[in-house]
């Protein structure tokens, strides 16, 4: 049976151009959906609920504009998955939202101007869509010219570039910009203690090249030297020559600000030219796939989506959701276990609690008022800091992120040197930067 011939009813519609991701991360769908008893992990008892009422209102949307084919789509592998299965979840135990049945209409961005646009201007042209998500940074500004006019609600997603996050009043920011978890990498350097600090990004985009100027002013308040910045391309086949000016240097943290998968290229070929110090990637570069399983890997940084490693209540409700409702291999393929599928979980419990009275007949008006009404929210930390969005002005900078390091083929939360910035505690607790 195909996937969409066993779609749950309002669970998810895929564009056309979704066909890659769906080929790798949900390939040999067949059957019913499994149960939730069948799925309960042992060490998250509890969570998942029994089946709920049936949602009897009028459908609503919620849009989701992410980079499901081209050089940066494996870092936005889990961002639909996780969706479709927080959508079947919550029609299929939670009644909807407030009796609505919700539908994610997921579209590729292609991380390409002119796609993004039109991705905009459809999302837009269907009432029923009631906010967006942009998973995709270098579609975030892109898209702005399109929602802004509409007044459409950006709810969430990545929340990488300036022009738009802290700026347009219908873009309502969730996760650390730039500017706070780039400098959040080099200070997770720091507390893994490191000396010597330098920069891959992607020779692909603008955005990337920024990079060597947050780095140069971030190096000497946080006591890390900056060695420098090495701007490779995702189509070039090896890079023996960047690691090797690398080393000569001395560094011995290497950051990523590169797609996944261009990532592991670059790891495996410095590991190759001897280097045996810690690499770094932030926000949704860290695919927890594609690093675990490189031997002797050292990886820290800074993510923008909680981490699913975490024992807190509200991360094991995620994890079984993710066991449960999740299509074909996408659980044992670990595609959840990245931060862009906790980062588009958190946008949607988010705007489920927000939306929790909306009415029998919502507009994106009410979504934008309901959103000025938020005073501090956390969801329980699974925000990276309490929000509020006073109405009359752009969302407030989020400057908090969690610290993490992989070793021995496991994750872990790097503890903060202050106040959590979330307010919780344990491996939940994020880390915050002015």
């Amino acid at each position: 049976m195909s996937y969409h011939q066993r779609r749950p009813r309002g669970a998810m519609k895929l564009a056309a151009g979704s066909l890659a991701i769906a080929a790798l991360v949900l390939a040999g769908c067949s059957g019913a959906p499994r149960t939730a008893a069948a799925q309960a992990s042992s060490d998250d008892p509890g969570i998942i609920e029994t089946a709920g009422p049936t949602p009897d209102k009028s459908e609503i949307k919620i849009g989701i504009g992410t980079a499901m084919t081209g050089p940066p789509s494996s870092a936005y592998v889990g961002v639909a998955p996780a969706a479709e299965a927080w959508a079947t979840w919550v029609n299929r135990t939670q009644g909807g939202i407030n009796g609505h049945p919700v539908t994610i209409v997921a579209k590729d961005t292609k991380s390409e101007g002119a796609t993004t646009r039109a991705v905009g201007t459809e999302m837009v042209a269907d009432p029923a869509v009631l906010a967006m998500i942009i998973a995709d940074s270098q579609a975030e500004a892109s898209m702005a010219p399109v929602l802004g006019p509409a007044n459409m609600p950006v709810v969430g997603g990545s929340t990488a570039i300036s022009s738009v996050q802290g700026v347009q009043p219908n873009y309502f920011t969730l996760g650390p910009m730039v500017a706070y978890y780039l400098p959040g990498v080099m200070q997770t350097a720091k507390a893994v203690d490191a000396k010597e600090f330098a920069a891959f990004v992607c020779a692909e985009s603008p955005a990337c090249q920024e990079v060597s100027d947050v780095y140069t002013k971030a190096s000497s308040s946080i006591g890390v030297d900056y060695t420098g910045t090495y701007a490779v391309a995702a189509s070039s086949p090896d890079f023996t020559a960047p690691c090797l000016s690398a080393i000569e240097k001395k560094t011995d943290f290497m950051t990523l600000v590169l797609g996944p998968a261009t990532a592991v290229r670059v790891v495996n070929d410095c590991q190759a030219q001897g280097y045996s110090g810690t690499f770094g990637a932030a926000s949704q570069a860290v695919v927890a796939p594609l690093f675990e399983k490189i031997p002797g890997l050292k990886l820290a940084g800074a993510i923008n989506g909680f981490p699913w490693w975490a024992d807190a209540e509200p991360v094991q409700q995620f994890r079984n959701v993710m066991k449960t409702y999740l299509p074909g291999t996408g659980y044992a393929d670990g595609v959840w276990r990245n931060p862009s599928a906790t980062n588009v979980w958190a946008s949607l419990e988010l705007f489920r609690k927000t939306m929790g009275s909306m009415s029998d007949a919502p507009t994106r008006d009410e979504v934008t008022a309901a959103y000025h009404r938020l005073n501090g929210e956390t969801l329980g930390g699974l925000l990276s800091q309490p929000v509020s969005f006073p109405a009359g002005s752009p969302a407030p900078h989020v400057k908090c992120y969690w610290a993490y390091k992989l070793e021995n083929g496991q994750f872990s939360t790097v503890a903060p040197s202050g106040a959590p910035g979330n307010r919780v505690s344990g491996d939940l607790a994020s880390t915050c930067r002015d």
